[in-house]
């Protein structure tokens, strides 16, 4: 084994050491990995270069919106390599590609001068990066934290949702100190950096580590953990109830994030606004993900899917209740419903990852639930928008969530643990 790995490798028991030094490695572990998560929230950043792109190439809004959606499928793309490669090499191999990926994918995007090499460089390359990233560092971290897994989970999953919020606002003053191809070159290099340095620190616990147990307190119920292989996990019914909910919860909240803007632009809001208040979506959705792992801990996963359900069903209401009332206010307060369900969403497939399935088969099992994204970025901005050609409002898309919403709630009861 190489002297980079064995710095994570413990004693074995009633050797002198014992597990406790590599047990206290794991914080500072969680920290870097929380850096690295944050590096990579230029996932959800590229509504500030659609502007720019637009101006300079004269493309339409139909055209500058399809990079972030192939973007989406791509990550779900990188998660499952992740899942294949890790059975070859470690999984700070899959995070060094990841590092590659990500700046070249950027750098191609900052040099094109057709649409094809954004969808490339933007869509395909940063996409399938991130998402091998994404799913490399979360499989290495959740070994270390068995007894808090809903609070590792969370604080990653806030690292990747306030990332967007601080990288759009870099971003954007970089866009207008230079122009959008050097913040582009500049996330491509702090992102792809970040990774590369951090995977240096970044590997599952050796052998003979024994982790503390749960602390005292701790009020969720304590489900059965099975190990089951991927063609086993999609043979279970419980698979295919999760994959429509969370279908469903993400459609939910990409019909509003995704009309975030012209929906304030509608409701009157001035355009130097907008920016400012749709980045309450992405401040919640951060926090969304920090409060879900802690209340996964506490009271488990029943309670919280229940919990994100009721979030969009308030989010939903309150959306309604501001179209016809012509509410800014209330917009910013359906903007944090739905950002807080939003991010709980990401720790919840997290979490029944590893409580229904276990974590023999963890990276490629969570990939494939993670797969959700795809159908509803699909189903939920697509869905929005015809609603709004047909209607010539949003109504009918506060409707179409509250809809949602609420099958979501029914499918929350239907889940059964394996």
């Amino acid at each position: 084994m190489s002297t980079s790995l064995n710095i994570y490798q413990s004693a074995a028991p009633g050797e002198s050491g014992g597990a406790a030094p590599a047990i206290r490695r794991r914080w500072p572990l969680l920290g870097v990995s929380i850096i690295m998560f944050l590096s990579m929230g230029i996932f959800f950043s590229w509504s500030i270069f659609m502007p720019s792109l637009e101006r300079q190439f004269g493309w339409d809004r139909a055209q500058t919106s399809l990079p972030f959606s192939i973007c989406l499928a791509s990550f779900c793309v990188g998660c499952i390599c992740t899942g294949i490669f890790s059975k070859f090499w470690a999984g700070r191999v899959n995070i060094r590609i990841s590092a590659v990926l990500v700046c070249g994918g950027l750098f191609l995007a900052a040099t094109a001068d057709s649409l094809a090499e954004v969808y490339i460089g933007y869509g395909v390359l940063m996409g399938l990066g991130l998402g091998i990233a994404y799913n490399a560092i979360l499989s290495a971290m959740l070994r270390w934290f068995p007894d808090r897994l809903g609070l590792a989970s969370g604080m990653l999953m806030m690292g990747f949702g306030l990332g967007s919020m601080l990288i759009s606002a870099a971003g954007s003053a970089m866009i207008a100190a230079f122009d959008w191809q050097f913040a582009m070159r500049f996330c491509g290099l702090m992102t792809g950096g970040c990774l590369a340095l951090g995977s240096f620190f970044i590997a599952p616990p050796g052998q003979g580590v024994e982790f503390p147990p749960a602390p005292e307190g701790k009020k969720a119920p304590a489900e059965k953990r099975l190990e089951l292989t991927t063609p086993e996990m999609i043979r279970r019914r419980s698979f295919y109830v999760y994959f429509a909910w969370a279908t469903l919860i993400y459609a939910t909240g990409l019909m509003l994030m995704g009309h975030a803007v012209p929906l304030l632009q509608d409701l009157g809001a001035a355009a130097g606004q907008t920016g400012a208040l749709a980045g309450i979506i992405a401040a919640c959705n951060g926090l969304g993900r920090l409060f879900s792992g802690l209340a996964l801990d506490r009271y488990g996963r029943k309670i919280l899917m229940r919990g994100v359900c009721f979030c969009f069903i308030a989010a939903s209401a309150v959306t309604m209740l501001s179209i016809k009332g012509g509410s800014l206010l209330l917009l910013c307060l359906a903007f944090a419903w739905a950002g807080l369900g939003y991010g709980a969403t990401a720790s919840c497939t997290a979490a029944i990852a590893s409580l229904f399935y276990g974590m023999k088969s963890y990276s490629l099992n969570f990939s494939l639930l993670n797969c959700s994204v795809i159908s509803a970025s699909v189903l939920g901005p697509y869905l929005a928008g015809k609603l709004y050609m047909a209607t010539g409002g949003y109504s009918a898309m506060s409707l179409a969530m509250l809809s949602f919403a609420g099958l979501a709630l029914l499918l929350s009861a239907l889940l059964k643990k394996p």
